[in-house]
């Protein structure tokens, strides 16, 4: 999309990785190891060994994953690695639906600055969370795995994990300050020029006028 939203999502997967607990593997930090093993291995080896996969969808994520604007010929451009990972969620997805398998695993989440339609078909068989709204039930997806043997306060049976996970306190931590901050900047951008997306496709287009109040 932009560059605001590729801070949202590099400070979305640190606040995972910091108050959720989470081992993240994110593309834009892995980069050498990318390049040792090979796009495509490095995609499919972590989408095995993966407990979840989630998929950050946007406006701009959904034009390209759609209307394929991109062409996987020889070495990936920006936004083809993205692309490629996405066709093999979608791939494992249907995989998961023919044979019993665990569609559970995938994830797809859009920030509220986006909106559920932009989570393209491919992936209708994931889960969905608007960010930061259903931030808690994403929490509690990602621990369930543990629910066998909860972490539990002795008198009151309450999952301590849980007891600071709401919508309303994320941005109390360094992490979620930081997430919170980035995606008021994407929102602010979105506010003084709603068609920036067309923009970034068709260079001196002019701003839509704003509404007035």
């Amino acid at each position: 999309d932009c560059q605001k939203h590729l801070a949202v999502v590099q400070c979305f997967a640190a606040f995972l990785q910091d108050f959720c607990g989470c081992e993240v593997g994110l593309d834009l930090w892995e980069q050498l190891e990318i390049c040792k093993e090979g796009q495509a291995a490095w995609l499919s080896r972590q989408i095995m060994e993966s407990h979840y996969v989630i998929v950050i969808c946007s406006k701009g994520m959904k034009f390209f994953v759609e209307k394929k604007q991109h062409k996987h010929r020889g070495r990936c451009r920006d936004g083809e690695l993205f692309l490629l990972a996405v066709s093999m969620v979608a791939q494992r997805l249907r995989q998961a639906r023919l044979h019993a398998g665990n569609p559970s695993r995938f994830i797809a989440v859009y920030f509220d600055y986006s909106c559920e339609g932009d989570i393209p078909g491919a992936l209708d068989l994931a889960c969905k969370y608007k960010l930061m709204d259903h931030f808690p039930q994403l929490h509690s997806h990602l621990h369930a795995r543990d629910v066998s043997q909860p972490d539990t306060d002795a008198d009151t049976g309450a999952d301590p994990r849980q007891a600071n996970v709401r919508k309303s306190n994320y941005f109390h931590t360094r992490s979620g300050r930081s997430l919170y901050i980035a995606i008021s900047n994407m929102k602010h951008l979105i506010e003084l020029e709603p068609n920036w997306f067309e923009k970034q496709l068709i260079p001196g287009l002019l701003p839509l006028p704003l509404p007035l109040p």
